[in-house]
């Protein structure tokens, strides 16, 4: 008569199970779980509760006290505030065309810094500047913006210079 030991309950990283065999597994024990729950408030309380899961598979669970039919109807119709206590990741329903739009935003910026950075490669390849300090870079070639950068870069430049020689 030995006795198996097993690991008992465990702390678990709170992210996605990779494994589809145990990720499958999780799901079905901690629905159960969730469900169970569910129907201990409504006893506890004195309250109607309504679950909806929906699994890996598009498959869908639900859990309701007295029936999810009534509750939805109840839900869709009443004029009630609810308040969703749901996930965080819910607070903006736009939030994903707004990350989108500063995603897209992001990534032509990074574009414009790649051509210009490329563009002072190559320059620094066709002027055969060794060194490649930005003052050496021939402004024959620059437009007004570029100028005018350049001026303040002397300026700010030149400044340094007379503070630390001071």
């Amino acid at each position: 008569n030995k006795k198996t030991e097993t690991k008992g309950r465990q702390k678990i990283e709170i992210k996605k199970i990779e494994k589809i065999s145990n990720r499958q597994v999780t799901f079905s024990k901690r629905r159960e779980g969730l469900f169970k729950k569910a129907g201990e408030i409504s006893i506890l309380c004195g309250v109607q509760t309504a679950i909806i899961v929906f699994s890996g598979s598009e498959k869908a669970y639900s859990f309701a006290n007295p029936d999810i039919d009534t509750l939805l109807n109840r839900y869709v119709n009443s004029n009630t505030y609810f308040e969703d206590q749901g996930s965080k990741l819910d607070d903006d329903p736009n939030r994903f065309a707004h990350r989108n739009g500063e995603y897209n935003e992001a990534l032509m910026v990074l574009e414009e810094e790649k051509k210009i950075a490329k563009e002072i490669k190559e320059a620094k390849k066709d002027n055969d500047i060794g060194d490649g300090f930005w003052w050496n870079i021939p402004i024959d070639d620059m437009g007004i913006g570029e100028l005018e950068e350049y001026v303040e870069a002397m300026v700010g430049f030149k400044r340094n210079i007379e503070k630390k020689m001071s």
